[in-house]
């Protein structure tokens, strides 16, 4: 099935679903060896995938402002202070 997409189509697999992208990965970095997917595997990238998803359809002021929070905590914590 997978054989059957044109590049574009197989693409836009890999970006949507996170089970094919990590067994795309998986064969990337370990080619010599099969990647035996099994249904907890699965699961994980579903609950991975639903994760991201909530991460990213968040409120873009509550990013930003823990974003600025965090960059802000860094920043005091690498600053040099003249004596």
């Amino acid at each position: 099935m997978i054989e059957d997409l044109t590049r574009a189509e197989y693409e836009a697999l890999l970006r949507q679903d996170f089970a094919i992208f990590a067994a795309r990965c998986f064969h990337e970095l370990n080619p010599q060896a099969e990647l035996a997917m099994n249904w907890h595997l699965e699961v994980i990238a579903a609950k991975a995938t639903a994760t991201a998803w909530t991460v990213l359809t968040s409120t873009p002021t509550a990013l930003t402002q823990s974003s600025t929070t965090a960059l802000r905590e860094r920043e005091s914590l690498y600053s040099v202070r003249s004596c």
